[in-house]
């Protein structure tokens, strides 16, 4: 979940969080007519959440998202909470997590020639090039 959540901050719309300068997750959210917006975000020990409304819903105005209004409010606060401390990678179960560079067209293993991405599996649950790839075929 970390993983996948750390990606909103890396291609997502949390992009903003990489200015931090440590390794964060979280996701930002905004709901119809831009009546709320929020972004929930952690560091390896620390997990704060913001919230930007009015008691009586009414929009917060056109393109008022969790990125544009919630995001800023939580940079500038984790920025703060931070201050002096040496960043921290997020832990990974011992033994349990592998990572493997995956064709993100296929779902299956990237071969050397190929762009990939690095994708977390369970020890012993990795693709292989048997696996069906995204259109639910087998390869052979």
């Amino acid at each position: 979940m970390t993983n996948m959540l750390q990606s909103v901050v890396q291609e997502g719309t949390a992009q903003m969080a990489k200015s931090l300068g440590w390794p964060c997750a979280g996701k930002t959210g905004t709901t119809d007519d831009y009546t709320d917006a929020w972004f929930i975000g952690y560091v390896s020990h620390l997990i704060a959440g913001v919230w930007v409304g009015f008691d009586k819903p009414r929009s917060l105005g056109p393109g008022e998202t969790g990125a544009r209004a919630a995001l800023p409010i939580w940079v500038n606060f984790m920025k703060e909470a931070l201050s002096g401390l040496s960043p921290q990678d997020f832990p990974l179960p011992e033994g349990e997590v592998v990572f493997m560079r995956i064709n993100p067209q296929t779902g299956l293993p990237a071969s050397p020639e190929e762009e990939g991405i690095f994708e977390p599996f369970l020890q012993g649950a990795q693709v292989t090039p048997s696996s069906p790839d995204a259109s639910g075929q087998l390869q052979e």
